[in-house]
C-alpha cells in the first residue's frame, strides 16, 4: 500500500490495544512506504494506492470479512487472500489511471464486505466526510456498515450499547457508478432498530436519521474495534466495512474511499497493478529515416499481454495519427510518405489493465535524397587541370540541399574513369572518403599521377545523390630550375610550371565503401550529374575553360582560377617577371 498522505505517512487515531479484534492476529505493519514491487500508479496528493498484496488481518490495512462465518469462526472469518468472490479487480469502466476496483459477489445469503479497522476508535463526531464510489447490479443489496458504540468506547451490558449503522447509497443506477457523500446530510439506518421496538437508543422512531444528527446526539460515540456477542461469548469483527449482500444475488464494486477526520482525509484507490511502462528503443528520438519499410521497437514488459501503439500530429499528443494493439514488442509500416510525427507505446497485461504511457519520441519519415544546385558540380580545380607536386590542393564541389539537416558527402578517386553505371561509382576507386561535412577537402600531397575524381550527397536518413561526372587531374614532377629560387610564405618556388596548372588535390588512400555499400541511390532530377551533352562535364564545356576565369561559351562565369607563378623560364628572364610574379602569386585555397 503506498501511503502518501502527510508526505508518506497516514495519521490514524489511536486505536485502543485491549478492544483490537481477535480476528486481527497480525502485528500491525509499517505505514509507510510501497509494498508493491510493480510500477506504482500516479496518485493525487493525499490518495493511497491500494494493490492486492497490500491486504492483510491486521489495524492498519484493508481486508475481506465474511459476515456469515463470523457467527461461527469469527477468528478465521476475515481474510487477505483474493477469490472469484472478492478481489480487486479490473475497473468495469476503466478510465485513465484508474484501472481497478475492489469486487465483491455474493449470492445463497452470503455476505462478503471490504473491511478496515483503520477508524476504529474514532469519535463519530471527528468524522466531516465519508465518501465512495459504488458500482452494483443490484443497488440495494450493496451498502456500509459502521460498527459502533454509543455511549462509550468499552461496550456496556445492553444491546442499546452498541449495533452497526447502515449507510443505502442513493440514486444509484444499475451497472454504473455512482459517487456518495455518506456524511452531512446522508441518512443512516441503525442494525438494532427493530429488536429495540422500533425505536433508536434515544427513543427516535424515525427509522433513518442523517450523520450530523446522530453525532449530535451521541457526542460520544465511537467507531468500536470488536462487537460482544452477549449470546455466543465471543468477538466478533466491528470497524467500518463495505458490503456485497446475498440475501439477493449480487456482484458491487467500491473504490475511491474516503473518511475525514482531524487526523486525516486518505482517499484509499484500490488498483490493480500495473505493469512497467515500455522502454522505446529505435528509431531513435529525433531520427530521420527512410519510409520503405519503418519498423518501430520498444523493450519487452513483463507480464504485458500486448501493447498500445499511438503516434500524433503534434508534439503534444493531442491529435491521434494513428493507434494499433501489437502483440509484440515491434511495429511495422511500408510506404510511408514524408512526414513527422511523434510516437509511444504503453503495455497492457493479462487483466486488461494498462501500463503508462512510454515516453514520447519525434520521428521524421524522408525518402527524397538531397538536390545540387544547377551544375557544374565540381568548383575546382577544373576540369583535366594539373598542378606541381608539394603544392596546397583544396577540392572543392558546390553545396547540395535537402528539407531536412544532415547532409553529408563522399569523395571518391580513381587511375580510371571508367564507372560502375551513370551515376554510379567508380569500377575500381582507389580511395573513398567520408562522410563529410563540408563541401571541400584538403589533399595536400598527393603523389604524382594521373586521377579522376567525383562526389556524392547523401541526407541523414541515407537518401542518396547519384555520383557526379568523373572530373580529370594531375599531379605533375615539379620544373623548378636549379639555378633560381625564391621563398615566398614558406614554399620554394623553382622553374615554371605549365600554363593552365592549378592546384588540385587527389587522395591515394586505401579504398573504402559508400554509405550504402557502394550502390548509389537514384535522386529526382538529372540521374548521371550531366547536362546531356558529350562535350560538356557537369555542364561546363572544355571550351569554356580558360586559364582567367573568363566566361564561358553557355553565358555563365567560371570561379576565379588558382593563382599560379610565372617563373623568369617563361618571360625569357629578368627581374621585371619575378616582381609580376610576386604581385599575381597567392595562396591556393578553396
Amino acid at each position: 500500500m503506498r501511503y502518501v498522505h502527510d508526505r508518506g505517512i497516514i495519521k490514524r487515531s489511536a486505536i485502543r490495544v485491549g478492544v483490537i479484534s481477535a480476528v486481527f492476529v497480525l502485528a500491525a505493519q509499517a505505514v509507510t512506504g510501497v509494498l508493491s514491487t510493480r510500477t506504482a500508479q500516479a496518485i493525487m496528493p493525499g490518495e493511497t494506492i491500494v494493490l492486492p498484496t497490500d491486504f492483510a488481518n491486521d489495524a492498519s490495512h484493508w481486508t475481506f470479512h465474511d459476515d456469515i462465518k463470523d457467527s461461527t469462526d469469527p477468528l478465521h472469518a476475515a481474510t487477505p487472500t483474493q477469490t472469484e468472490n472478492h478481489k480487486t479487480d479490473h475497473n468495469p469502466t476503466p478510465t485513465e489511471g484508474d484501472n481497478g476496483a475492489v469486487k465483491l459477489s455474493a449470492d445463497d445469503g452470503e455476505k462478503w464486505n471490504l473491511a478496515t479497522m483503520l477508524y476504529s476508535g474514532t469519535k463519530l463526531s471527528d468524522i466531516s466526510g465519508f465518501s465512495f464510489d459504488v458500482y452494483s447490479d443490484n443497488p440495494s443489496q450493496s451498502y456500509v456498515n459502521v460498527d459502533v458504540n454509543f455511549n462509550s468506547l468499552d461496550y456496556g451490558p445492553g444491546i442499546v450499547d452498541h449495533g452497526r449503522l447502515i449507510y443505502v447509497p442513493q440514486g444509484v443506477g444499475i451497472n454504473a457508478w455512482s459517487h456518495q457523500e455518506a456524511a452531512g446530510s446522508g441518512e443512516w439506518r441503525w442494525s438494532k432498530f427493530h429488536s429495540y421496538g422500533d425505536k433508536w437508543p434515544d427513543g427516535e422512531a424515525s427509522p433513518t436519521r442523517t450523520w450530523d444528527d446522530i453525532k449530535a446526539t451521541f457526542p460520544n460515540a465511537y467507531v468500536s474495534s470488536t462487537v460482544k456477542q452477549i449470546v455466543l461469548g465471543a468477538d466478533h469483527f466491528g470497524g467500518v466495512y463495505f458490503r456485497a449482500d446475498g440475501d439477493n444475488p449480487v456482484t458491487a464494486y467500491y473504490d475511491h474511499v474516503q473518511i475525514t477526520t482531524p487526523s486525516q482525509s486518505t482517499l484509499y484507490n484500490f488498483e490493480l497493478p500495473k505493469p512497467d511502462a515500455p522502454t522505446l528503443v529505435s528509431p531513435a528520438d529525433g531520427a530521420i529515416v527512410q519510409g520503405a519499410s519503418l519498423t518501430n521497437v520498444w523493450d519487452p514488459v513483463p507480464g504485458a499481454d500486448h501493447y498500445i501503439y499511438e503516434s500524433y500530429k503534434d508534439a503534444a499528443a493531442s491529435e491521434v495519427r494513428w493507434t494499433q494493439n501489437v502483440a509484440g514488442t515491434s511495429k511495422t509500416a511500408t510506404n510511408v510518405a514524408d512526414t513527422t510525427f511523434w510516437w509511444r507505446v504503453k503495455a497492457v497485461d493479462g487483466d486488461g489493465v494498462e501500463s503508462d504511457w512510454s515516453e514520447l519520441w519525434k520521428l521524421t519519415v524522408d525518402n527524397t535524397a538531397p538536390q545540387w544546385l544547377p551544375g557544374p558540380y565540381h568548383l575546382w580545380p577544373n576540369n583535366n587541370a594539373e598542378v606541381e607536386e608539394g603544392s596546397e590542393i583544396i577540392m572543392q564541389w558546390v553545396d547540395a540541399t535537402d528539407a531536412n539537416e544532415g547532409i553529408k558527402y563522399f569523395y571518391q578517386v580513381s587511375k580510371s574513369s571508367e564507372v560502375q553505371s551513370i551515376g554510379g561509382e567508380f569500377v575500381s576507386p582507389i580511395w573513398t572518403f567520408g562522410p563529410l561535412d563540408e563541401s571541400q577537402l584538403d589533399s595536400t600531397g598527393t603523389a604524382v599521377g594521373e586521377y579522376y575524381w567525383h562526389v556524392r550527397a547523401c541526407d541523414a536518413a541515407d537518401n542518396c545523390t547519384p555520383w557526379t561526372d568523373p572530373w580529370r587531374g594531375s599531379v605533375v614532377e615539379s620544373q623548378a630550375s636549379e639555378e633560381e629560387t625564391e621563398e615566398d610564405q614558406g614554399v620554394q618556388l623553382q622553374g615554371a610550371p605549365a600554363p593552365g596548372n592549378f592546384p588540385l588535390q587527389f587522395a591515394v588512400a586505401g579504398v573504402g565503401p559508400g554509405p550504402d555499400g557502394g550502390n548509389p541511390a537514384q535522386s529526382d532530377g538529372n540521374t548521371d550529374g550531366t547536362d546531356g551533352d558529350q562535350g560538356e562535364v557537369l555542364g561546363v564545356s572544355d571550351e569554356s575553360t580558360d586559364t582567367g576565369g573568363n566566361t564561358s561559351e553557355s553565358g555563365e562565369t567560371s570561379p576565379s582560377k588558382a593563382k599560379f607563378v610565372i617563373p623568369a623560364a617563361v618571360a625569357g628572364g629578368g627581374s621585371l617577371w619575378w616582381l609580376i610574379a610576386a604581385a599575381l602569386r597567392r595562396r591556393s585555397g578553396y
